[in-house]
């Protein structure tokens, strides 16, 4: 996907809110990534992800993957993966430099 465009985005939006109100996806630690509490929680990292190409895309944020996680009665979070970075993975690549 080169290029994005309105209905590249509204696809996207569309795919991932479906894997976010999607309860077998939600409520498996195994898919989510959460076997492990020190592991990363995939859902959060994709709505992570969704949220910085929106930002990048409409030039505004979306802040909205929670509640749609919220319609199956799980949850994520958009905004915990700075503090995720800034406690494991920044000191890992400065130390890599």
């Amino acid at each position: 996907m080169k290029d994005l465009d309105d209905v590249k985005m509204k696809a996207l939006t569309k795919m991932i809110v479906e894997l976010m109100r999607d309860p077998m996806i939600m409520f498996s630690d195994e898919i989510r990534g959460l076997e492990d509490p020190f592991e990363i929680d995939l859902m959060e990292l994709i709505a992570y992800l969704f949220e910085l190409v929106h930002r990048f895309y409409y030039k505004r944020p979306y802040n909205y993957m929670f509640h749609w996680a919220n319609k199956v009665g799980s949850w994520v979070e958009e905004d915990n993966i700075d503090q995720l970075l800034q406690e494991k993975y920044i000191p890992e690549v400065l130390k890599d430099e």
